[in-house]
C-alpha cells in the first residue's frame, strides 16, 4: 500500500463517521500474527508499507507538515494541517532519533554503559535492526509479541552473526557491518512492555505496529502503546512513528495538542525541487474528533511533536519531555506498569 492508497481508504473511513468499519484483518489481535507467521521461515523478511532503512530513511528529504488545532466545544477539537511542498528540507536517521551510531559503540565497559539504547517496536520480520546494525547503531532493542517472530529473528541473528565472524577470518569487504553489535530479541507486549524499566531507551523506533492499528480502529491499545513507549524512553527521548496516514486521521487518535505545542519550522538545508520532482500537493484537511481522558493526559506527555512527509510515508517525531517537567505532570498521569506479564526474553 501506498499514501495514495492509505489517503483513499481514510477518506471512506471518514465518510463512513465511524459507523461501519471496513473489512481488514485483526491486527489487534495477537492470535492472528501466531497464524499468520505460523508457517514463516526464519530468513523471511516482511517491511510494513516497504519502508526500508536504506531506500527510504537512512537519507532522506521532506515536506514539514504544519499542523495546527482549534476547539470548537468542550468536547470536540478540529485538527487542520497543511503540506509545505514548496521547501522541502534533506536530514538523516541518525538526527531523526537522535542517536549517532557512533554514540552507541563503547570499546571500554564504561562507555559500553554509557552507550544509547534504541527500541525497534512491533519488529516481526522486518530487517530494520539488522540494517541499522550494519550501518554502526548498537545497543539494538528488537521487541514483539509473536513468539514465533522473536524465536526466528533470534535463529535469524544468530546465523547471520556466525556468517559474519566466518567471513572476517578471510576478508571482510562489507565496510558498513559492525561486528561489536549488540542486539537483544524480546517477547513483550508494546501496550506494556513490562520487561523494560522506566527510562531505559534514548529512542524507539514503530515502523508499522501503531499503523496496522490504525487501518482497524484500535485506538485504546494505540494510547496504551504511547503510554508504554513513554515510560520506557528516557527524559528527551525520541519515539520515532511511521504511518502511511497523514496527521490529520493519526494524531487525533493518539494526543489532541494546542496550537502551540506543535512544530511549524522544518530541520534545516531547505531547498526547492524542480516541479518535475514534486510528487506532493498542498493539502489541507481538518478532522473532528471526541477529547477523551487519555488524550488529555498524553497531550502532557510529550514535547511538540514533529510531523515530516516523505515520499513514501509520514513520520511523527515524539520528544518525551526533560525530567523537570515530567516530574511535574506525573501526579496527573499513572502508568500500570504491571498490566501485562513478561514471557520470556532471548539473546543473540
Amino acid at each position: 500500500m501506498s499514501i495514495t492508497g492509505r489517503r483513499v481508504i481514510d477518506g471512506i473511513k471518514s465518510r463512513l463517521g465511524g459507523y461501519l468499519q471496513l473489512p481488514a484483518p485483526p491486527y489487534g489481535t495477537p492470535s492472528y500474527w501466531t497464524s499468520v507467521y505460523h508457517n514463516v521461515k526464519a530468513d523471511n523478511v516482511f517491511e510494513w508499507g516497504n519502508l526500508t532503512l536504506e531506500k527510504d530513511l537512512l537519507e532522506y528529504e521532506y515536506a514539514n507538515v504544519n499542523t495546527s488545532t482549534s476547539t470548537t466545544t468542550s468536547t470536540t477539537t478540529s485538527t487542520s494541517t497543511t503540506t509545505n511542498t514548496t521547501t522541502r528540507s534533506t536530514t538523516t536517521f541518525a538526527e531523526t532519533i537522535n542517536v549517532d551510531p557512533a554514540k552507541t559503540v563503547g570499546s571500554s565497559k564504561e562507555q559500553s554503559n554509557a552507550a544509547a539504547s534504541i527500541m525497534i517496536l512491533g519488529c516481526g520480520y522486518s530487517r530494520l535492526g539488522e540494517d541499522m546494525a550494519a550501518h554502526g547503531w548498537n545497543g539494538l532493542v528488537q521487541v514483539d509479541i509473536a513468539p514465533k517472530a522473536i524465536s526466528d529473528l533470534s535463529e535469524r541473528l544468530l546465523f547471520s552473526n556466525n556468517n559474519d565472524s566466518n567471513d572476517s577470518s578471510n576478508t571482510n569487504t562489507n565496510t558498513n557491518t559492525n561486528t561489536n553489535t549488540t542486539m537483544d530479541c524480546i517477547e513483550d507486549d508494546a501496550t506494556a512492555l513490562s520487561a523494560f524499566d522506566d527510562r531505559t531507551f534514548d529512542a524507539v523506533v514503530d515502523k508499522g505496529l501503531i499503523d496496522s492499528l490504525l487501518l482497524v480502529d484500535e485506538f485504546p491499545q494505540m494510547m496504551d502503546i504511547m503510554t508504554s513507549v513513554h515510560r520506557v524512553l528516557k527524559p528527551n527521548g525520541i519515539f520515532c512513528l511511521l504511518s502511511l496516514s497523514g496527521p490529520n486521521h493519526v494524531l487525533p487518535k493518539l494526543v489532541l495538542l494546542p496550537a502551540a505545542a506543535l512544530s511549524s519550522q522544518p530541520h534545516n538545508n531547505s531547498n526547492s525541487p524542480d516541479d518535475d520532482d514534486e510528487v506532493r500537493d498542498d493539502t489541507t484537511s481538518t478532522t473532528t474528533t471526541t477529547t477523551t481522558m487519555e488524550q488529555q493526559q498524553q497531550q502532557q506527555l510529550w514535547q511538540p511533536i514533529e510531523v515530516r512527509q516523505l515520499q513514501t510515508a509520514f513520520l511523527y517525531r515524539c520528544r518525551k519531555l526533560p525530567a523537570a517537567d515530567e516530574t511535574k505532570q506525573s501526579s496527573s498521569f499513572q502508568i500500570n506498569k504491571n498490566k501485562y506479564t513478561y514471557k520470556q526474553k532471548k539473546k543473540r
